[in-house]
């Protein structure tokens, strides 16, 4: 299996990919806060090291949340929805996931 970076990697593929994220890439680190269901996959000091121009993607994939489980998210406080939005070094990243009731 190659990488979004075109390096090898052994692993077998699952139907969500995981993304390797080479170590010679420049890091971010971005604020998390994961509500309802989601609130366990919480890293214990809520913040994520991903590469600069990570996405909201490459985010969820290091959380390991399904991709299609959640469609909701807010960047700064601003509503965004798609899951390619590019995130900056600092950034708050609040990821909502679906809410049923009745």
């Amino acid at each position: 299996m190659l990488t979004d970076w075109g390096l090898e990697d052994s692993t077998p593929a699952t139907p969500e990919t995981e993304v390797i994220f080479p170590s010679n890439l420049t890091n971010m680190q971005i604020d998390l806060k994961l509500m309802g269901v989601l609130k366990p996959k919480t890293p214990q000091d809520g913040r994520l090291e991903l590469p600069d121009s990570a996405t909201i993607k490459d985010a969820l994939l290091a959380l390991e949340i399904p991709l299609d489980s959640v469609q909701v998210f807010t960047v700064n406080g601003k509503l965004v929805r798609d899951k390619n939005h590019t995130l900056n070094d600092g950034d708050d990243l609040t990821i909502l996931p679906p809410v049923g009731g009745g």
